[in-house]
């Protein structure tokens, strides 16, 4: 939609324009009307270009507002075939509605004017979504499009993009134009990326809060940075707080997918003083931020999943089989994408396959092949290294290397991948590229199920002839749907410096099935986690998996015994050992049930299971309800996996997406205010725990190097170092290492600690004061052991948490006692409005920056 302004002040015409297309000039007759004393006389002349669709019916009204009358004919109705229409008509306020079969009703009301403040009309404009592409030649969608909230997406969407990134958002009333400025480094931006800014405008008076996002409309490059802009307009009576992102847009759907946003927990805000006095859009100098930069704080976190579904192929273990004659050779490994829908101007399938999608190979005819996606890749042998996009000839595979290539696609059903390997002649020269050795195709019905490894064939590139093998382990990670993931506030990766040796109750109050003395609570049960609590507790770990009916239970063995007879004592032949997952809630709170210990001893050691507190395999949901609040939580998702031998801790039954997906909506549903921190010792749980949410924080637990336990088939696991590695590309919180390899060597520490992770401890070494006490002396973040009551030197026993919301309430009294203050004060006396505004800023941003870690919405 095009438009331009006319501007009749007294008589003399002033024209200006928003679009570059030739002008059209009417002469429209304006009805005579009364002009209010003390008001000048203002008429406006609108013209409205629209490319109409079949089908669309146009109707625009106005009105004059204050000034009283209006022609009768103010409304007009015309119902065009295909082409442009043209409208001419004179109003202070204009509004377009075009109704059409493609999309939902749209209403477009044009920028403000610069009329008298008592004649500003109040402009609203909704959101709204293209339509389709494909609506112009196969007709409409199933479904029509739906209009959606920045920070409250739909169920089943996510971001909502404005289709005229120049229109008014609001205005009641309006101060002058606001230029939003950001500049960002080439390597944020790409052909399929867009730049957005998401802000929420909250009145002063009533308190309510609309949410908006707008695409920055404009792109200029100085050096290596790109400045981008967009003038938009912003309520006077509002506090409006605003972060930028870097999002894409799926063509197909139109569904916006994040790739980076900015996580700072007191977002930006607009200075107090634009709002001050009018001010001409001309004369406002825009400050440029830099995206992720609030005043030298740099918080930009990589995005979660709306819509869109993640590929991981991961290369480890010296994965590739080839001839003796290129066995040494160093190889690179490439990854394409390739789009296998099929439409009426695509051949059979085996023509698609038959051609390379390589960018470096492509033919100018494979543009229909295309898809929409993202590659990007890590090698963990380089320390300092997240995901990058893979270069042009792939990445190079050294021996004992760990390549990680995330794949994001919007249709993964529709999606094949091809597999390139290249390497370099032995007698190449030093400006030569590396040749194309061989390829393989990952067909969409190899990757069903969530997790697996590939063993597939390398084909000659030349010859197309066997040269060997390659095994590729592969992750799906779906979007958690519905989503309840907003752009609100992300502790993704925050934790407050003053947060640093908390003590951590071990399955509530430490390991019973271990303890050789009397005096013990059964652990992982309610009454051992308020045990823990009641002795000072920062924070309480426990174990979580799901039960045959997919509800999440605490419980940390993978087996149970169950007895066969109600006898007093228990015989050999008495129990029965069988997986926790093949039974229901209702099964493993009705039969008695024995921890692996006691079925092994045949000696029951718990006889209070009669009091519900102490039952075992209490729900996750109980806990987050019957626990106090200010106590963190340390939620552990037990899953099982493969040993270096080959064996599996247990045998798995569920989907890891399915898995995930059951904790994670009782967990966002139930937690409110509390403190959490996910941890898992399976690499590819975390991956998940942290595309599929960006509220709370996620840790990689580690075994290292130890004889206590076996190590497992994943390499991330069994060190410190590779562990420091994966959750830095990974962009994990931090990691839970093992205290007996801190203590064979502690300079481990510096290593997560100089990335700016976050690091825990967990182990049997820790069950000792003086342990405990060295360990803090090293920076440890916090320190999970046993016996809260008996190893805690603490002198109050409460958990750091609520000294924190004793502060926060604190900033929200001195908040409210300086409103209170401005009220008494009328605006006139003692304090000066705009100190007193900046006082209550200063007041929230405090208060803000206190609260609670799992906080959804500011």
């Amino acid at each position: 939609m095009q438009r331009w302004w006319f501007l009749e002040e007294n008589g003399e015409a002033k024209g200006t324009s928003s679009s570059t297309s030739q002008k059209t000039e009417s002469s429209v007759k304006k009805p005579k009307q009364p002009t209010p004393a003390g008001d000048r006389r203002y008429t406006f002349r609108v013209l409205v270009t629209y490319d109409l669709l079949k089908d669309e019916t146009i109707a625009i009204t106005g009105s004059c507002d204050s000034l009283g009358n209006w022609d009768p004919e103010q409304c007009v109705q015309l119902h065009p075939e295909n082409g442009k229409l043209i409208l001419h008509y004179c109003s202070t306020n204009i509004t377009v509605s075009i109704q059409s079969k493609y999309f939902a009703t749209f209403v477009y009301t044009p920028g403000r004017f610069s009329v008298p403040q008592n004649l500003a009309p109040k402009l609203t404009i909704p959101i709204r979504n293209q339509p389709p592409a494909t609506s112009r030649i196969s007709g409409p969608p199933e479904s029509p499009r739906q209009e959606s909230d920045p920070f409250n997406p739909p169920m089943h969407s996510c971001l909502s993009v404005p289709a005229v990134p120049n229109g008014v958002l609001h205005a009641s009333p309006l101060f002058s134009d606001s230029l939003a400025t950001a500049s960002t480094s080439d390597k944020e931006t790409t052909e399929q990326t867009n730049h957005l800014i998401v802000y929420r405008a909250t009145n002063m008076q009533s308190s309510s809060t609309q949410r908006y996002a707008k695409i920055f409309n404009s792109q200029n490059t100085h050096g290596d940075r790109n400045i981008w802009r967009l003038a938009t307009e912003l309520p006077r009576d509002a506090s409006v707080k605003y972060r930028y992102l870097i999002c894409s847009v799926d063509p197909t759907s139109g569904n916006v997918h994040v790739r980076r946003f900015e996580t700072h927990i007191v977002p930006r805000q607009v200075p107090i003083d634009l709002a001050d006095e009018e001010v001409p859009t001309s004369q406002v100098q825009p400050k440029i931020d830099t995206l992720g930069d609030i005043d030298g704080n740099i918080k930009l976190d990589k995005g979660w999943l709306t819509t869109e579904t993640i590929m991981q192929f991961k290369f480890f273990d010296n994965p590739f089989s080839v001839k003796e004659r290129i066995k040494n050779r160093l190889l690179y490994v490439k990854i394409t994408t390739m789009n296998l829908r099929i439409n009426a101007e695509t051949q059979n399938l085996s023509s698609l396959l038959e051609e390379s999608l390589s960018s470096d190979t492509r033919e100018n005819g494979a543009e229909s092949m295309t898809t929409y996606s993202f590659t990007e890749v890590t090698s963990l042998r380089n320390p300092n290294v997240g995901y990058e996009q893979q270069s042009q000839f792939g990445c190079p595979y050294h021996k004992d290397d760990f390549l990680i290539y995330n794949v994001t696609v919007a249709e993964p059903e529709n999606v094949a991948y091809l597999v390139d390997l290249y390497t370099y002649s032995s007698k190449s020269k030093e400006d030569e590229p590396p040749y194309h050795l061989g390829y393989h195709y990952i067909l969409p019905n190899f990757l069903k199920k969530s997790e697996g490894v590939l063993e597939l064939p390398v084909t000659c590139a030349s010859k197309h002839r066997p040269l060997g093998m390659m095994r590729i382990e592969y992750l799906k990670v779906t979007p958690l749907l519905p989503s309840r993931c907003t752009l609100e506030r992300s502790y993704i990766r925050y934790w407050n410096k003053r947060w640093t040796g908390l003590d951590v109750g071990h399955r509530g109050s430490g390991t019973s099935f271990k303890a050789s003395d009397g005096n013990v609570i059964r652990e992982n049960t309610i009454a051992s986690l308020k045990k823990a609590v009641a002795h000072g507790a920062d924070m309480v770990e426990f174990d979580v998996q799901l039960s045959k009916d997919l509800v999440p239970v605490i419980y940390h063995d993978f087996d149970i015994y169950v007895s066969l007879k109600r006898k007093t004592t228990l015989e050999t032949n008495d129990m029965l050992e069988l997986p926790m997952r093949e039974l229901t809630l209702e099964q493993l709170r009705n039969l008695k049930v024995y921890h692996v210990v006691e079925g092994r001893n045949r000696e029951a050691k718990f006889f209070d299971e009669d009091l519900e507190e102490h039952q075992p395999f209490p729900q996750l949901s109980e806990a987050l309800d019957q626990i106090d609040p200010h106590c963190g939580f340390n939620i552990e998702i037990k899953w099982s996996q493969k040993l270096k031998d080959g064996r599996m801790e247990s045998e798995l039954t569920f989907d890891t997406n399915v898995y995930v997906d059951c904790i994670l909506r009782v967990v966002l549903e139930k937690a409110g205010n509390r403190r959490i921190v996910f941890s898992c010792f399976d690499a590819d749980i975390c991956t998940m725990l942290r595309l599929k949410q960006n509220l709370y924080p996620v840790m990689f637990l580690t075994l290292g190097v130890t004889s206590r336990y076996p190590s497992y088939h994943d390499p991330r696991c069994n060190s410190i170092e590779m562990a420091v590695r994966n959750a830095y590309a990974t962009e994990l919180l931090g990691i839970v290492a093992h205290t007996e390899d801190l203590l064979r060597d502690q300079t481990q520490v510096n290593l997560a600690t100089e990335k700016g992770l976050i690091i825990f401890c967990w182990g049997d070494d820790n069950n000792c004061k003086d342990t405990i006490k060295h360990l803090k002396s090293l920076g440890i973040h916090a320190i999970i052991y046993d016996k809260m009551d008996i190893f805690s030197d603490k002198a109050v026993k409460e958990s750091v948490f609520l000294v924190g919301a004793r502060e926060s309430q604190a900033a929200l009294l001195q908040q409210i006692n300086i409103e209170n203050r401005y009220e008494q004060t009328n605006q006139h006396e003692f304090l000066n409005e705009k100190d007193v505004r900046l006082s209550l800023d200063k007041a929230a941003s405090s208060t803000e920056a206190t609260l609670s870690t799992s906080t959804p919405s500011i």
